[in-house]
């Protein structure tokens, strides 16, 4: 997931007052020039293409500007899953398909100007904050570091040339081999034979269980309020008042209950 979200926010977030639109090559390498993926970008939309250490498999990401869509490809398998408007799908909430999470809000931090890979950059700080719903505790994600070289920034492209995703921690992440112009039209369809499935408006949710959000949502709601009952029992039971014996002949009830409902 998260290099959909790389892409997405390098592409889609290109700046909105700028005229012109960008069209190149490029290579996201660790700083140790080990390659990580291949992106072409062109005013249609952004192509990315990875290979899985693991499987070996082919991983293509294409993105289409003017409709939204986002496809993610497995190449081997000849399978896909599409996003059919990624701004509908833009928070947690959205994504998943379950009210996890309520006030959510995107940061943006300038940290100042800093030379990567021989290129000065504006370095920025990307968080977002939220307030837990299971918990009620206001929390922050996401620790996403770039650098944006200004003379790349258009309206297709937000100019980022370094990133570390994960934070000041995580390895630097630079692009690389660089060949600005126009690129081959074909990169950017959808090319034929693969059996694509479309992320239904009930989120990752819906995509595996088969199950409207609103079924989705009740389970977890309905799920989350026995172990909030449960809790409570727990907590009654092994009341600090109460001699050891009698929390352990309170807890056996419990779990004797606990079991005749499953029954």
């Amino acid at each position: 997931m998260k290099k959909w979200t790389l892409l997405l926010l390098t592409v889609l977030s290109g700046i909105p007052a700028a005229q012109a639109q960008i069209s190149f090559y490029g290579e996201w390498c660790y700083s140790n020039g080990e390659l990580i993926s291949k992106t072409w970008v062109s005013p249609e939309g952004a192509r990315s293409e990875s290979i899985d250490e693991k499987t070996g498999e082919k991983f293509i990401i294409l993105c289409f500007l003017k409709t939204k869509k986002v496809y993610a490809l497995f190449e081997d398998k000849k399978t896909g899953f599409l996003i059919n408007d990624i701004t509908k799908f833009a928070g947690t909430n959205q994504m998943v398909g379950l009210d996890l999470v309520s006030h959510e809000q995107s940061h943006t931090e300038y940290l100042g100007n800093e030379e990567v890979d021989g290129r000065m950059c504006k370095k920025y700080h990307f968080y977002r904050t939220h307030i837990n719903n299971l918990t009620g505790e206001a929390e922050r994600e996401g620790a996403d570091l770039e650098w944006i070289y200004e003379p790349m920034k258009a309206s297709n492209y937000n100019g980022c040339v370094a990133q570390k995703p994960g934070g000041q921690y995580d390895r630097l992440q630079v692009l690389r081999n660089i060949r600005q112009g126009p690129q081959p039209a074909h990169l950017f369809e959808l090319p034929d034979g693969y059996k694509i499935t479309e992320m239904p408006d009930g989120g990752i949710m819906e995509l595996f269980s088969g199950k409207s959000r609103e079924q989705n949502q009740k389970n977890f709601d309905d799920t989350q309020k026995s172990m909030k009952e449960g809790f409570e029992e727990i907590q009654k039971a092994t009341d600090k008042s109460k001699s050891q014996e009698e929390q352990i002949k309170d807890l056996m009830k419990l779990f004797e209950g606990m079991q005749n409902k499953k029954k």
